[in-house]
């Protein structure tokens, strides 16, 4: 799957949220959100227990962040081997932090940008 391929299939699915449930809508809205706001968090914990002189807690907080991105290998490693795609297993920290940012990016396009990905058809 290519950068190029992966970006259309992410802006072809913004382009359909509109259609989904409000269940669905609530749901993956809530799974990004959660991640952004994991993120931010840990950005500004780290700053201000820098701040504090507080390298007990940093290091308390770093080594739960750590273990945060073990469960999630483990999981990921598990699900990759049940799909035989295992050359991907060990990229979930990078895409972890990623993806938030390419679904901004896909759905600020199937908003604002291109033309519309999916016509949908009356049966």
């Amino acid at each position: 799957l290519s950068m190029k391929s992966f970006m259309y299939q992410r802006e072809r699915q913004m382009d359909t949220f509109d259609e989904y449930k409000f269940g669905t809508k609530f749901r993956i809205g809530m799974e990004l959100s959660t991640r952004y706001l994991y993120y931010v968090l840990s950005l500004v914990l780290t700053v201000i227990l820098l701040a504090w002189g507080e390298y007990i807690s940093l290091g308390i907080f770093a080594f739960l962040a750590v273990m945060r991105y073990v469960m999630q290998l483990v999981i990921f490693r598990k699900t990759s081997n049940a799909l035989e795609e295992r050359k991907f297993a060990l990229s979930i920290p990078l895409f972890d932090i990623v993806l938030p940012l390419f679904s901004l990016q896909a759905r600020t396009i199937a908003r604002i940008g291109r033309k519309k990905l999916t016509v949908w058809q009356e049966a």
